[in-house]
């Protein structure tokens, strides 16, 4: 019987141990992150869910795995930040078994998309999508090693305002395929975003997740503003201290134009990935009873509405009609 208990104080031996066999699936946690990630198990299993990061430890017919999930409860989106052992080709059982149970728990979390990027064609793929996870998106991952930004052109990319929240979220409604926008929330500009606009019109926007092994870049662009496409790129790298940090920049497929203008940038392409998203059935926790609307003067009963059973006979005039009140012949 398979069991999985979140991660405790006297599993850090068994994290020690797994930690070099395992993997991320999240590109924010496995290039941004890094280390520092998985190392963050140790206090989630004394803060609980303070950093948004939980881990479980899955018990299988005497094999031991581990999983961590990067997701905010309540939040319907959550990400396979880290998982142990990594699975062998042609040998995903315990794997598959992890990623079941975590799927549950994220369903408890409130979670309603669980989602993991990775290579095709690796075996976790193949794990992936034997559990029923589904490809949503294909995606590039670019690198820049730090450099200095050439030239000081100046540039109109700022950082992001509260007031632009608005013009973001229509934005990332006019560029961003349905489908991907079904499991993947709007930007958030709470962390630090960068914007292009052309007179008070918002025409591009790009997000950065920053940590401790550097930045990772996501850009939404307006086709009316592609022709600046260099400019938002360049303005970017200077807000990100590009000279002195690694950066990162996910392109998602119906961006592929961009790969061209970021290899002119100095980025090098790292590698190409799935975007996988397996839905889960998020419990209710709660259920809140709420008393209808009163009516004034009460409610009141509807009139019956006679049902007629005969007709009368040719030539005749008898007729059986059910009333409210029973049978009666006219």
């Amino acid at each position: 019987m398979d069991t999985i208990r979140p991660f405790r104080w006297h599993n850090w031996p068994l994290f020690q141990r797994l930690a070099k066999q395992g993997l991320s699936l999240d590109v924010e946690t496995g290039l941004v992150r890094g280390t520092g990630a998985l190392r963050s198990i140790w206090l989630t299993s004394l803060l609980g869910d303070v950093g948004g990061r939980p881990a479980y430890v899955l018990h299988c017919d005497g094999d031991v795995a581990i999983g961590q999930l990067r997701h905010t409860p309540g939040d319907t989106h959550a990400y396979i930040a880290f998982i142990a052992p990594e699975p062998e080709r042609g040998d995903t059982e315990l794997w598959e078994s992890l990623l079941e149970m975590l799927t549950v728990v994220a369903g408890d979390r409130g979670a309603t998309n669980l989602i993991a990027e990775i290579e095709e064609g690796s075996p976790a793929y193949v794990g992936l999508r034997r559990v029923g996870f589904a490809i949503y998106a294909r995606q590039e991952i670019w690198q820049r090693e730090p450099q200095p930004v050439p030239g000081d052109t100046l540039t109109t990319v700022r950082p992001s305002r509260p007031e632009d929240a608005f013009n973001a979220t229509v934005l990332y409604a006019n560029v961003v395929p349905g489908l991907l926008r079904q499991i993947e929330p709007a930007p958030a500009l709470s962390g630090r975003a960068f914007v292009l606009t052309e007179g008070d019109t918002l025409v591009g926007l790009i997000t950065s997740q920053r940590g401790p092994q550097g930045s990772l870049l996501e850009a939404y662009l307006h086709p009316a503003a592609e022709h600046r496409t260099d400019e938002a790129i360049d303005g970017t790298l200077r807000h990100v201290d590009a000279a002195q940090r690694p950066v990162y920049f996910r392109v998602r497929r119906y961006q592929s134009w961009l790969g061209t203008r970021l290899a002119d940038h100095g980025f090098t392409l790292l590698g190409q990935q799935a975007m996988m998203v397996k839905h889960t059935a998020a419990r209710i926790q709660q259920h809140a009873y709420q008393a209808l609307p009163a009516i004034e003067g009460g409610a009141r009963a509807s009139t019956p509405t006679p049902m007629v059973y005969g007709l009368s006979p040719p030539g005749g005039t008898t007729t059986t009609v059910l009333t409210g009140k029973g049978w009666r012949r006219h």
